[in-house]
């Protein structure tokens, strides 16, 4: 190294920033920055390449102000370009325009006439890394027509930052999967019709489903003070934040037992209004479990799951006739039973006599291989028609 113009501290310093971007995709503007200070360009982008489909996405650029046109245009025109055809063939070397052809050739392209030379593009370095028959991404750099060509030491010293930009697109890839994951993690409790809240050992939330917003929101017994999930009853309050405690040491492993050996704890939290009160259930979560939802605190995290005994059921007929074969008054019939009517009172709700809903539910028992109402209902009740949440609401809660 000692045969670059650049400083050592700015370059270890550079490659610094680098990983920071890979674990912070907001710090690449300042990182590319600092990468086109270091090699004295005045255009630094990462970009990425498709070679299945010859797509190619600019990503992110600093030193110049693309508008769409300009890069549809540059991407329609990269595959004729000899300075990316020989990066995309050689992932992982660096390389400049002098390397792989002459002037002469690199200006007689459309790429050089059209975008190039009107953007003042003059002398280009890259390295590439990844799969030239998948996936590649690419660290270019640009000077323009009043400065020098890269040279030999400006080759050496991308090359030398190549195995670093190599391992920071692996981290930011791995990042990017891991919350990916969780986000889908947290979309299928959104889901879901029973209320899940993931609180730290102090109750503090890091996620509540929808479903579990609109029992807290709208059913009372549960409040939201603070970030904090409490109850509206002192005496359940403290309860709750007891076990919550509890329960986050066991999954830390603070209490000697591990969350996985245990089943968790149920309570039960009164309503100030009146009606039935709402049953919860409290569990620890730990690593061993391999939880992929974008938390710091995994080892203290409890999931408290809670359902309204006073909430009506609702599920679109059509479900239940896809799922058994019934005919949409049946499916009907089926779904009020379900809700908790008699038969009686389902007949006059749908307008028909007794002895219509009758011969209907005789049918639905046949097509549902059930004899009994009370059997029906246990049958409908276990399949996860159930537990999908159908009513959106906007707002997630997270922990500030």
């Amino acid at each position: 190294m000692a045969t670059y113009r650049q400083d050592q501290t700015l370059v270890l310093k550079t490659v610094g920033q680098l990983y920071e971007a890979a674990a912070n995709p907001e710090y690449w503007p300042q990182t590319l920055k600092a990468m086109a200070h270091l090699f004295d360009a005045f255009m630094a982008q990462l970009s990425s390449y498709n070679p299945s489909d010859a797509s190619l996405n600019f990503g992110i650029i600093h030193g110049l102000e693309y508008d769409q046109e300009g890069i549809d245009r540059y991407a329609a025109l990269s595959s004729t370009d000899p300075m990316s055809q020989a990066a995309v063939l050689y992932p992982g070397k660096a390389i400049r325009c002098g390397q792989v052809a002459s002037r002469e050739e690199i200006e007689a392209t459309r790429l050089y006439k059209e975008v190039l030379y009107p953007a003042n593009i003059e002398y280009r370095m890259a390295t590439l890394v990844g799969d030239p028959g998948k996936h590649v991404m690419a660290l270019a750099l640009s000077r323009g027509r009043d400065a020098p060509d890269f040279d030999d030491d400006d080759v050496a010293l991308i090359s030398e930052f190549t195995p670093y930009f190599r391992r920071a697109m692996e981290l930011y890839s791995n990042l990017s999967s891991s919350q990916t994951a969780g986000n889908v993690a947290l979309a299928a409790l959104d889901s879901l019709s029973i209320g899940i809240a993931i609180l730290d050992a102090n109750a503090s939330t890091l996620h509540v489903n929808v479903a579990g917003q609109t029992i807290i929101e709208d059913r009372g017994g549960l409040v939201i003070r603070n970030g904090h999930l409490t109850a509206e009853r002192a005496e359940d309050a403290a309860e709750l934040a007891h076990q919550v405690r509890r329960m986050a040491a066991m999954g830390s492993g603070a209490s000697g037992v591990r969350g996985g050996s245990v089943p968790g704890e149920m309570i039960a939290v009164h309503r100030a209004a009146g009606g039935s009160a709402l049953p919860l259930t409290i569990s620890p979560l730990n690593r061993e479990e391999g939880l992929d939802l974008p938390f710091d605190r995994v080892g203290q995290v409890v999931i408290v799951v809670f359902t309204d005994p006073d909430r009506q059921l609702e599920v679109p007929s059509e479900l239940q006739q896809r799922l058994y074969g019934l005919t949409p008054g049946e499916a009907l019939l089926l779904e009020k039973l379900v809700m908790g009517l008699s038969l009686e009172e389902a007949a006059a709700d749908m307008g028909i006599v007794r002895e219509t809903a009758r011969k209907r539910l005789g049918d639905v028992f046949q097509k549902t291989g059930t004899n009994r109402q009370a059997g029906l209902i246990r049958l409908v009740l276990a399949n996860p028609v159930w537990i999908t949440e159908h009513a959106k609401r906007p707002a997630l809660i997270h922990a500030s």
